[in-house]
């Protein structure tokens, strides 16, 4: 946006009560992470607007229908945008059997292994501008 269409949206979020938030890319700052199992409203939005179907290669579960999962098991895992990823229910059991492994290097991409040893990454969604 231009500089005066820029101010205009500004203006209207101050309004709305909105506080944009960067979503996290490369290495996390850990800004929105929680203390708790659950995340919270804001980094629900965070996670689900980075990635917006689950990340399980292939399947096309929009995230808002998705488990939060961590990747790594909580509470060794972070309730962060690092260790969190939307996954449908069932994707979500799948990853807790036995074989499966799934990492999170950098927030929003997945390494998910299967218990034949192929390994998969997904990406976060790239969204036009």
């Amino acid at each position: 946006p231009d500089p005066q269409q820029a101010a205009q949206l500004l203006a209207l979020l101050r309004r709305l009560g909105v506080t944009p938030a960067p979503i996290a890319t490369g290495v996390c700052d850990h800004r929105h992470q929680e203390d708790r199992y659950t995340p919270g409203r804001t980094l629900r939005h965070l996670i689900r607007a980075r990635t917006a179907r689950c990340t399980a290669p292939g399947c096309g579960a929009q995230a808002r229908h998705c488990d939060l999962d961590h990747s790594v098991s909580y509470p060794a895992g972070r309730t962060c945008e690092c260790g969190m990823g939307p996954a449908c229910r069932r994707h979500h059991r799948c990853k807790q059997a036995p074989g499966w492994h799934l990492t999170q290097p950098q927030p929003g991409i997945m390494h998910w292994t299967t218990p034949s040893g192929r390994t998969y990454t997904t990406r976060p969604t790239v969204y036009e501008t």
